[in-house]
């Protein structure tokens, strides 16, 4: 995967995706501004390389739109940028429905939102193999965490709801 965050415009873009064709890249993210479909449907058209919308759906009006235009293979799903674990289902099941594959994007975050992205990933089928979780392994002390981490792997720790350890309160 390569992530152009929206760097590019629609020549540059058909560009590199023309020269990344030969390296079996699973896709190119947002490789054109997030405020213009009509232009990653255009890219889309051409492109030897999947797309994958990101910034660009933050709704199921957004994911309905990309779907329609036809503007991308797949859709970046991101859980602090849809705001609840309830729109990233709605979207996923969105994106299914229109045959737009979903990929489960992370983000630097708490480790509750590792444990949501990977419980999330874990029961959604719409969803594919690929999903993003663990750069809360980065922050120092984070209080929480609900995931067990193998190597390049997560799964959940298996405790009810987001899991994790109870914050210790002082009396």
């Amino acid at each position: 995967m390569v992530d152009a965050n929206g760097a590019y415009d629609l020549d540059a873009a058909l560009e590199l995706c023309r020269g990344l064709a030969d390296f079996n890249v699973l896709c190119v993210e947002q490789p054109i501004t997030y405020r213009d479909t009509a232009a990653m449907a255009q890219l889309r058209e051409k492109s030897p390389v999947p797309l994958m919308a990101d910034q660009m759906v933050e709704n199921v009006a957004d994911a309905v739109r990309v779907g329609q235009l036809k503007a991308a293979d797949m859709v970046s799903l991101k859980l602090t940028k849809m705001g609840s674990v309830a729109e990233c289902l709605r979207v996923a099941h969105v994106c299914a429905a229109m045959d737009l594959g979903v990929h489960l994007g992370g983000c630097a975050a708490p480790g509750i939102v590792d444990s949501a992205i990977t419980r999330l990933a874990l029961s959604t089928p719409e969803i594919g193999v690929y999903a993003e979780a663990g750069e809360s392994r980065a922050l120092l002390d984070d209080q929480v965490s609900g995931v067990v981490f193998t190597g390049s792997f997560a799964t959940s720790d298996g405790r009810p709801g987001l899991g994790g350890v109870a914050p210790q309160f002082a009396a």
